[in-house]
């Protein structure tokens, strides 16, 4: 309901409006599952715009996104999400292992509250930004991949409260900086993450660079490569497999059913192992799904370091065929391939990794576009996606 209201409250605020949309979202991943449903965009005058919309499927959610332009270089935004009903296929295997039977579906709901500012620089090659989040994960259960209930009896799953701080920079040396059609642009940036109970606070850096190479009028090679380290600051009160059981709880012994007390054991183990390594070594941006490599699950891969690098081939087809063939739209072939390593080591990031071939179509109009993606890859996984945000 507070919610509701502050968003009620910014949309009568603002002076008349110059432009309006209706968006449809919808979208399907490994790991999540389908969501579909609106979003309505207002442009008013003087530099402010709105965002609502809501979603429902395999997760319910609502959002809202308010920005200020104060000029063509400088923009803040103040956003919020709720959402809930949610179901997450996770695992807590560390690094790239491929074992993949202790997969549990992990239900939860939660909010997300964000300030954040960006500011062009130098003709537009130059961006900074800054954000401040504030989130909370409640937790409810835990199913296993039959969707059969695993008690946790008595056990303290610890509610995530977050708070993150990031700063970014990325450099844009493009033909264009806003519209690229060819260049180079590097990136990075420094996030510190703080507030939650049972973990140990980390600052994660995320940095990497993406190459936009045109061959022809209409197909061009896109290269991008990424890199994610944790800086762990270790919680001394659960930085031991002994302090972290304590703390969780779970009373797996009580449980009478062997089969049930079983289930319960193997997840707690689970558990705890990840957390261990979680507050002594950090977590990094996880690897895996729409982000690459893009024939595993969404955050499939999880360590202390990861990297990405991808290769896309762009044909465009309304090029090509004289279809969809103006400025503000363009209807793509997509052919890519992902290479992923994740270890808890950095010195041995890149002994191993997972790999993913696969194809692609995308329809954009202006800033929106539908994406459909299948892929293959490494230990016989396949995946497919789907993303849809045009306007009406």
């Amino acid at each position: 309901m507070k919610l509701i209201l502050i968003t009620m409250t910014l949309f009568t605020a603002l002076p008349k409006s110059t432009q309006a949309g209706v968006f449809p979202l919808a979208a399907s991943y490994d790991g999540i599952g389908g969501v579909y449903g609106v979003a309505y965009s207002q442009k008013f005058s003087e530099g402010h715009s709105l965002l609502v919309g809501g979603a429902g499927g395999d997760l319910t959610a609502f959002g809202a996104l308010y920005t200020k332009m104060f000029n063509k270089n400088f923009e803040v935004s103040l956003g919020a999400l709720v959402f809930d009903n949610v179901q997450l296929t996770t695992t807590y295997e560390r690094g790239l292992t491929d074992d993949e039977n202790d997969r549990y579906l992990l239900n939860f709901k939660g909010n997300a509250y964000a300030l954040g500012s960006k500011l062009w620089l130098l003709s537009d090659y130059l961006v900074l930004g800054f954000s401040a989040t504030q989130s909370k994960i409640e937790f409810d259960s835990y199913q296993d991949s039959s969707q059969d209930e695993i008690s946790l009896t008595g056990a303290n799953l610890f509610d995530i409260d977050t708070t993150e701080l990031k700063l970014s920079i990325e450099g844009r040396f493009y033909d264009n900086p806003r519209v690229p059609t060819m260049g180079i642009g590097v990136l990075g940036s420094i996030s510190d993450i703080s507030g939650r109970t049972g973990q140990s606070d980390q600052k994660v850096l995320n940095y990497g660079a993406n190459i936009i190479a045109p061959l022809s009028s209409f197909f061009s090679l896109r290269l991008k490569a990424q890199y994610s380290d944790a800086i762990v600051r270790v919680n001394t009160s659960y930085d031991t497999d002994t302090e972290i059981r304590t703390a969780l709880g779970a009373n797996c012994s009580s449980i009478v059913d062997a089969s049930e007390r079983a289930s319960c054991e193997r997840l707690e183990n689970n558990l705890v192992d990840y957390i261990l390594l979680n507050n002594t070594r950090g977590t990094a941006t996880p690897i895996g799904g729409s982000g690459g490599p893009r024939s595993f699950r969404q955050l499939r891969f999880k360590a202390a370091h990861t990297a990405l690098y991808s290769i896309e081939g762009h044909t465009s087809l309304s090029k090509l065929f004289n279809f969809l063939n103006n400025k503000n739209s363009n209807f793509l072939f997509v052919i890519f391939h992902d290479t992923g390593y994740a270890n808890d080591d950095k010195s041995r990031l890149f002994e191993n990794f997972k790999v993913s071939n696969g194809v692609g179509l995308r329809i954009t109009k202006g800033s929106n576009a539908i994406n459909l993606q299948a892929a293959r890859g490494s230990d016989e996984s396949s995946s497919w996606s789907l993303s849809l945000g045009s306007a009406i």
